[in-house]
């Protein structure tokens, strides 16, 4: 109930780092290259994780670029709906990224 920001800064922090603490052991006997792996890997996982939007956004640049004639205002619509993906894409992003955080600290 009481206590400095901190003090609440680190409450809300020590279970991740915990968890990393937890991983670090596991990571300290593999090597520089086994090391860049997984951070390759942990890279690819966050790609693959925001993939069909990534796929929804060329799509729908294709359809712009196709289409020399198309009318202004369903361009603008079509901007939109990518902005709109890419607002799902930074949330997903976001939970992946919280997934995997303690893993990406601990390397």
């Amino acid at each position: 109930m009481f206590g400095t920001k901190s003090q609440k800064d680190v409450e809300s922090v020590q279970p991740i780092v915990n968890q990393i603490l937890q991983i670090y052991p596991s990571l300290q006997s593999l090597s520089n290259e086994e090391l860049r792996e997984k951070t390759l890997s942990l890279k690819k996982t966050i790609k693959d994780f925001t993939s069909d939007e990534s796929k929804q956004i060329a799509d729908i640049k294709a359809r712009i670029e196709a289409d020399v004639d198309m009318d202004v205002d369903a361009k603008d619509n079509l901007y939109k709906e990518i902005d709109e993906i890419e607002k799902e894409i930074d949330k997903k992003t976001e939970e992946v990224i919280n997934q995997i955080l303690p893993e990406e600290f601990a390397l």
